[in-house]
C-alpha cells in the first residue's frame, strides 16, 4: 500500500487488486473507508483536511483511514456503495459496517459513534481509568 498522507494519520490508497486487504485489521483497527469518484472532489478534500486536524483522536480509537478513489467494483459491491461522490464507511474491529455517511463529517461525530459501540465504550472506560 502507498501512504498518501502522513503515516501518523495512516491514510492509504487501497490497491485495486487486493480488496481483501481490509480484513488484515480485524480485531486490531477500525477501518474508515472513504469511497470517492475522484481525489479532486471538493467534499473529499474537505474531509481529508478535517481528519488531518484530529489525528490524536483517530489514533486513540484505533482508526485507520483508507481511500478508494476511482473505481473499486469489488469493494463497492461488498459495501453496497452505488452513489457517485463521497461515501465514508466505518468498519468495526469485528469487520461489520458500523456507520455510513455521504457528506463531510466531524471527527467528534465519528468518535461519538465509536464510543457508543460496545467495544468502543469499553475502550473509553479503559482510557478514563488510566
Amino acid at each position: 500500500m502507498q501512504p498518501i498522507l502522513s503515516l501518523i494519520l495512516a491514510l492509504f490508497l487501497v490497491p485495486k487488486d487486493t480488496p481483501g486487504e481490509i480484513s488484515k485489521w480485524l480485531w486490531e483497527k477500525r477501518p474508515l473507508i472513504i469511497f470517492v469518484d475522484s481525489e479532486k472532489n471538493p467534499a473529499y478534500q474537505k474531509q481529508l483536511a478535517i481528519l488531518q486536524k484530529e489525528v490524536a483522536g483517530l489514533q486513540s480509537r484505533d482508526v485507520v483511514v483508507l481511500t478508494c478513489a476511482g473505481d473499486y467494483p469489488e469493494l463497492r459491491s461488498k459495501y453496497r456503495v452505488t452513489k457517485p461522490g463521497v461515501t465514508a464507511l466505518l468498519i468495526g474491529k469485528d469487520g461489520g459496517e458500523k456507520w455510513r455517511v455521504d457528506k463531510p463529517f466531524s471527527v467528534e461525530e465519528l468518535l461519538r459513534v465509536i464510543d457508543a459501540m460496545p467495544m468502543g465504550s469499553q475502550e473509553a472506560r479503559s482510557r478514563e481509568n488510566r
